[in-house]
């Protein structure tokens, strides 16, 4: 496959070529012009390989670049004179203590979410109690 995708770059540098020494006449123009056409219909895969080829290298060169220019930056980024540090230095467990803090939180709003939505729920049946007496 590799090969073939080598006969086709070559294919094409001969047609880039066409105002040098190397010229190729319109007829051998229109003839490599068939010969590739009929190559890429008869193996529209090696479209996809190609395209998919590009990608990675494409991916890669971004990555590089992500990668430099988080270098570059580094210091700036990790090491600035104004970083504020946030948390327990210590270690003894006053994280853990935060975490339960807002778990109890969560757990209090829901259960006073539950509690209204049970006295609507009270408040409606009520009502409708009274219509049917009335």
């Amino acid at each position: 496959m590799r090969y073939v995708l080598g006969l086709f770059a070559g294919a094409l540098a001969l047609l880039s070529v066409a105002g040098s020494a190397f010229a190729l006449s319109d007829a051998d123009k229109a003839e490599v012009r068939t010969i590739i056409r009929d190559y890429l219909i008869e193996n529209p895969e090696v479209i996809r390989e190609a395209i998919e080829a590009l990608e990675t290298r494409q991916k890669e060169a971004e990555a590089k670049s992500r990668a430099l220019a988080l270098e570059e930056k580094k210091a700036a980024i990790f090491e600035s004179k104004h970083q504020v540090e946030l948390g327990n230095r210590k270690g003894d467990g006053a994280d853990l203590a935060i975490i339960e803090l807002l778990g109890s939180e969560l757990e209090v709003k829901k259960a006073e979410r539950a509690e209204k939505a049970k006295e609507k729920t009270s408040k409606k049946k009520e009502e409708k109690k009274d219509e049917k007496k009335g």
